[in-house]
C-alpha cells in the first residue's frame, strides 16, 4: 500500500510492480469489456469512447483504467485499436496525488493543485479533485512534455489538447512531477509557439519513420496518437 513515508524509489518500484501484474491480468479482461460494450451498444468506430474503470489491487492501492480507441487508428475494429492508460492515486497531508507509469520508465506524477486549477480554469465544476482527476485523463491522456533548464534546476512543460502542464524533473531524471495546469486561454505566445515546434517535431519524426525500413512500428503509433490526442483532431 502506498504510504506518505515512502521515498521516491520506493515508490516507483512498487507502482511499477502493480502496474505489471495488472496489465496482464486485470487490463486485458477489461479491454474484453470495452470491446463487448462497445460492439454491443454500436458505438461509432470513428468514436475514442474513453471508459474507465476503477479498481482496488490485492496491496490495497486505488488504481483506474482508462481504455479507448486510439486516436492513430481511423476506425475501431477490435482490442488491437485501443490503447490504455493507468493511474493509481492516494491522499497524503499535502492532498491529492497520482503515479502514471509509462512504458519508457519514466515515471510522471500528478499533484493535486494541478487537477485543481484544470477543474477550475476549464469551469468543470467537480465536487472534488479525484472526479477532475478523471475527467483529464479522459480527455488529455495524450500529452508531450519538453524539457527545460533555469537557475540550476530542470522544469518540464507539457501539451495535451485542453492546455499545458508545468512541472519539474527530478530524482535521476526519471520522476516527472507536474504541479499546475494551465488553459489555453492564459497561454503566452511563447508557450504557443513552443507546441507548434514539437508538434511540427513530431510531424517530422514521424515522417521519418515512415520512409525508414527499419522504423519501429510502436514509436511511430505512439507518435501518431500524440499528434491527433494533442491537437484534438478525433471524436470523443
Amino acid at each position: 500500500m502506498l504510504v506518505e513515508a515512502m521515498n521516491p524509489a520506493e515508490i516507483a518500484t512498487q507502482v511499477y510492480r502493480e502496474y505489471s501484474k495488472i496489465f496482464y491480468t486485470t487490463v486485458q479482461r477489461l479491454l474484453n469489456d470495452y470491446d463487448r460494450e462497445r460492439r454491443k451498444l454500436k458505438i461509432d468506430k470513428s468514436r475514442i469512447y474513453t471508459k474507465h474503470y476503477a479498481i482496488k489491487t490485492a496491496g490495497k492501492n486505488n488504481w483506474i483504467i482508462f481504455i479507448g480507441k486510439a486516436p492513430s487508428k481511423e476506425k475501431y475494429k477490435g482490442i488491437a485499436c485501443s490503447n490504455v492508460c493507468c493511474m493509481v492515486y492516494y491522499y497524503t497531508s499535502k492532498g491529492f496525488r497520482v503515479f502514471v507509469p509509462s512504458s519508457d520508465k519514466i515515471f510522471l506524477v500528478y499533484n493535486g493543485h494541478l487537477f485543481k486549477r484544470y477543474n477550475e480554469r476549464l469551469n468543470l465544476n467537480f465536487a472534488n479533485t479525484l472526479e477532475a482527476a478523471i475527467h483529464y485523463f479522459t480527455y488529455n491522456a495524450y500529452m508531450h512534455p519538453h524539457i527545460l533548464e533555469k537557475n540550476g534546476k530542470i522544469y518540464t512543460i507539457g501539451f495535451c489538447k485542453d492546455g499545458f502542464l508545468l512541472g519539474e524533473v527530478k530524482h535521476n531524471n526519471v520522476w516527472l512531477e507536474w504541479k499546475t495546469f494551465v488553459s489555453r486561454n492564459l497561454a503566452r505566445a511563447d508557450q504557443d509557439e513552443m507546441e507548434k515546434e514539437l508538434i511540427d517535431q513530431l510531424h517530422n519524426f514521424m515522417e521519418t519513420e515512415i520512409k525508414n525500413e527499419n522504423s519501429d512500428p510502436v514509436k511511430l503509433k505512439i507518435m501518431q496518437d500524440k499528434i491527433k490526442g494533442i491537437t484534438g483532431a478525433y471524436i470523443q
